[in-house]
């Protein structure tokens, strides 16, 4: 996903004032989108944190696994978002809040791989027969099933870029939303909708009118996910209604390929959900 480098920043030369809440770490160079909120970070994520080399938001670690983001003013919880290993996404609670940051997914990959190939080594040089699990997998596995059958959504990352960029993403979400109800604290009761097309929209050579659609169509990222794990090949195939302009069209495999690297890709840096 692009940053937005349109948009300005500002020095932060408030540091000093009385009003300022000593609990929380202030930006030298604040964005200005960001001034009425600030996010409580899970301290699972601070080391990642500590190596972002120009953070420009307000923020405070604290010794949960949840990230929240808070209205500077009022103090209440805008949004909350779980945070936890891969290997041990089987513990998250899921009737509690519908959107995760999973860390390590591709280091716990290689972890796996790595193990089940000396152990396939072992068999052929020993003419053993160890059983050879391969629990990534299977937590793939689960993974797809709380999408499809609980609508949660994770996010996944692997260092401080993503998360990095992954804040900023729901920071100007929410930020650019001007009829939020402070009080909700997940993306349920039609958020997901408008933050899934949100997300579409930022992606190179998708426009608004495809998000809009996408977002209609599929209500969530979960069920997108779920919709190109089992049929990504007729994505393309999709039906895009342009209503201003009174004209259709297939998505076609172009804007199709774009959609379905953000889920689908290893590379972190196409890889957004």
């Amino acid at each position: 996903m692009s940053d937005d480098s349109t948009s300005l920043s500002f020095l932060n030369l408030n540091w000093c004032e009385s009003k300022q809440d000593t609990s929380l770490i202030y930006p030298f160079i604040l964005e200005p989108t960001f001034t009425n909120m600030y996010l409580e970070i899970s301290y699972k994520l601070e080391d990642l944190i500590k190596k972002i080399k120009l953070i420009n938001f307000t923020y405070k670690i604290i010794n949960e696994d949840n990230i929240r983001f808070v209205n500077i003013n009022t103090k209440e919880t805008i949004l909350e978002l779980g945070v936890c290993e891969y290997e041990k996404i089987n513990f998250i609670n899921i009737y509690r809040m519908n959107l995760f940051i999973v860390l390590n997914k591709l280091k716990y990959k290689k972890k796996i791989t790595s193990r089940n190939n000396k152990l396939y080594k072992q068999n052929i040089e020993k003419s053993t027969n160890i059983q050879i699990k391969n629990e990534y997998e299977e937590l793939k596995k689960e993974i797809y099933d709380k999408q499809v059958n609980n609508n949660i959504n994770f996010i996944f990352v692997e260092n401080e870029n993503d998360l990095f960029r992954e804040l900023k993403n729901i920071l100007k979400f929410l930020s650019i939303e001007k009829k939020f109800t402070p009080k909700i604290k997940t993306f349920k009761n039609g958020r997901e909708a408008e933050y899934m097309e949100y997300i579409i929209s930022q992606i190179p050579g998708i426009g608004k009118c495809v998000a809009k659609n996408i977002s209609e169509r599929f209500l969530s990222l979960a069920k997108l996910n779920a919709f190109i794990q089992e049929h990504r090949n007729e994505l393309s195939e999709m039906i895009i209604e342009d209503s201003e302009n009174k004209k259709c069209r297939k998505l076609g495999e172009v804007q199709a390929d774009k959609i379905v690297r953000i889920f689908m890709s290893e590379d972190p840096n196409e890889k957004i959900v």
